[in-house]
């Protein structure tokens, strides 16, 4: 090849110039491309956790996908939450992850985004086996979608003064409802004129005792067997099924709501307890009530509270036929996390991947030792069932049972009401009849709601 003319090399060089410009192209996209992927800053919301607990979880995390993620956490207090929380929806402001309570689902669904499917995040299969069955009820749904990781598990337990039910003969407190109401009937102290002197447990009532109308629940779904109280798929609420059995109508709506109130009817040997009484805890810190029904979280008020009082926790009473069986239905109440459909798909993925990192055995394990709350996943669950003070919390975990509640905060009321109004007279059916037709309201106002579709991209 003979030597190059002046304008060959001219080519030559210009040529070189634009491979070698392409070439760095190619190389500073990647790198600002790269760049744009790791950085994400992610807003969480709490609600009973100090940033000191979440500092720790968060500087854990490393992203399997490169993210460069830093975290911002606010607490923000019970009382304000679901409403700090809605507002910050409709000003399209939300945190990326937000704590969702297990009932809450349905009401936010539309506003949360469903886990992605691929390597980097847990399947549907290992999701269902990592966690207890109201977990799934709760947080997943069409068997396909998650849509929450849990933090812990709560279940409804027996809290009861153990002098008290010494004094009475009592070596253990009671497994069955059926003796759970012989023991209030013993327990209980009524003087010559009929007045209170000291409940056997603080049961009855709606205002004046903590969670009553999770206790409600409770006695609604141990009553109703393989009945859903409310079917979504049917829209429809079921609080006032009855069918027959033989020679019984069985009406487990209006039976669990009589069972309940029953306690407050001073016309009966089960009365035990009445509007002019303290506030449940109260009650209970003081000595002045037997037996109360209430989460785990109060082993700690209690002990603080009442540093001498010999109490202990057992499970939660069932019926009869549910032991005969060998079976439980306990009531959970518990708190996830959730993540916004309204972030950014960096922050979505970002945001799924440490929900996935906290659903790990580990991550579990060191929540719960952090905030002392019985744990959600099945493998520390196992290790907690010999724990002094939360192996009946464990155990329930297992037996927990949730149901739907289109809007858990709305159906707190109604319920609460329906309670109340059998005290004030209403006479049991109407009561749960008008409570299912409220009920039935939220479920025809679901069905305005566009819902979203499962995943994100």
């Amino acid at each position: 090849m003979g030597e190059l003319t002046g304008k060959q090399k001219l080519i030559w060089v210009l040529g070189g110039v634009l491979v070698l410009a392409v070439i760095v192209g190619v190389l500073t996209g990647a790198i600002f491309q790269r760049n744009e992927k790791k950085d994400v800053r992610l807003t969480v919301w709490g609600v009973f956790d100090e940033s000191i607990i979440w500092d720790s979880m968060f500087s854990g995390f490393h992203s399997p996908a490169g993210y460069n993620v830093t975290f911002a956490y606010r607490k923000v207090p019970f009382d304000d939450y679901e409403g700090e929380l809605l507002n910050a929806f409709a000003n399209q402001t939300p945190p990326d992850i937000f704590m969702i309570h297990n009932s809450w689902l349905p009401k936010y669904q539309d506003k949360a985004a469903a886990m992605p499917v691929g390597q980097q995040w847990m399947t549907y299969r290992q999701y269902e086996e990592a966690f207890p069955d109201a977990v799934i009820t709760d947080f997943t749904r069409e068997r396909a979608a998650i849509y929450g990781v849990p933090l812990y598990l709560d279940t409804l337990a027996l809290y009861y003064n153990k002098d008290l039910l010494n004094a009475a003969g009592y070596a253990q407190p009671p497994a069955s409802w059926e003796a759970f109401k012989e023991a209030v009937a013993r327990l209980t102290i009524v003087d010559v004129n009929g007045m209170l002197v000291r409940p056997g447990a603080a049961l009855g009532t709606a205002r004046n005792i903590n969670r009553s109308t999770d206790i409600w629940g409770l006695l609604l779904l141990q009553t109703f067997g393989k009945i859903r109280p409310i079917d979504p798929d049917m829209r429809t609420a079921q609080l006032t099924y009855s069918s027959r059995e033989g020679a019984e109508v069985y009406s487990p709506g209006q039976d669990a709501l009589r069972f309940y109130t029953d306690f407050a009817s001073p016309v009966l040997k089960e009365y035990t307890w009445n509007r002019s009484q303290p506030y449940s805890i109260d009650a209970f810190v003081s000595g002045q009530v037997a037996m109360m029904l209430n989460y785990s979280h109060h082993i700690e008020t209690i002990r603080a509270r009442a540093p001498e009082l010999n109490f202990g926790v057992s499970r939660a009473p069932q019926t009869q036929a549910l032991l005969d069986q060998q079976k439980a239905v306990d009531y959970p109440s518990y708190f996830g996390l959730a993540v916004s459909r309204f972030s950014t798909n960096q922050q979505q993925a970002a945001a799924w991947e440490f929900l996935s990192y906290l659903a790990e055995p580990r991550q579990q394990q060191q929540y719960s030792q952090l905030t002392k709350r019985p744990p959600a996943h099945r493998q520390i669950i196992a290790t907690q069932l010999e724990h002094p003070d939360y192996r009946v919390f464990a155990q329930q975990a297992l037996t927990a049972k949730s149901w739907y509640q289109p809007n858990a905060t709305l159906m707190e009321t109604y319920f609460a009401d329906m309670i109340e109004s059998v005290i004030d007279g209403v006479s049991i059916r109407e009561a749960v009849e008008r409570a299912n037709g409220q009920v039935s309201v939220l479920l025809r106002r679901e069905d305005d709601v566009v819902k979203p579709e499962q995943g994100i991209f």
